[in-house]
């Protein structure tokens, strides 16, 4: 059994995982979300100003830039997407402004998503 008792805290980790978030390694960026899913779940308010690089990211992947290994039946890496989908739901709600900053990008994946007709497209639109 492991013991987290005498775990010892990395130094600058917001940083580790910010730069881990805008890694040239598409794998390392997604990997990062799943402590971002969890952290702006706890703490949304932490998190603000990362808004913007989350919708950068998001378009970036909806807009194909991401290689072909991360297609999905010719979806654009459909899990990255949920991901940050689920981000930015924690991060707006209850805030207009950062509402706001994201209804362009949303509205052009659900329409992507919708318009794909096919079953990895519903479950983003869901």
């Amino acid at each position: 059994m492991i013991s987290f008792h005498n775990v010892i805290p990395i130094e600058n980790f917001e940083t580790h995982m910010k730069r881990a978030l805008c890694d040239r390694d598409p794998s390392v960026m997604a990997a990062s979300l799943n402590y971002y899913v969890d952290e702006v779940r706890k703490r949304p308010g932490s998190f603000k100003e990362l808004i913007n690089s989350f919708i950068i990211i998001l378009k970036q992947v909806t807009d194909h830039r991401l290689p072909k290994d991360y297609d999905y039946h010719r979806m654009p890496a459909p899990w990255i997407q949920t991901k940050i989908l689920e981000i930015l739901a924690f991060l707006g709600a209850e805030d207009e402004e950062a509402s706001n900053q994201m209804y362009e990008i949303l509205q052009a994946v659900l329409r992507r998503a919708d318009d794909m007709g096919i079953n990895i497209g519903y479950a983003l639109v869901y």
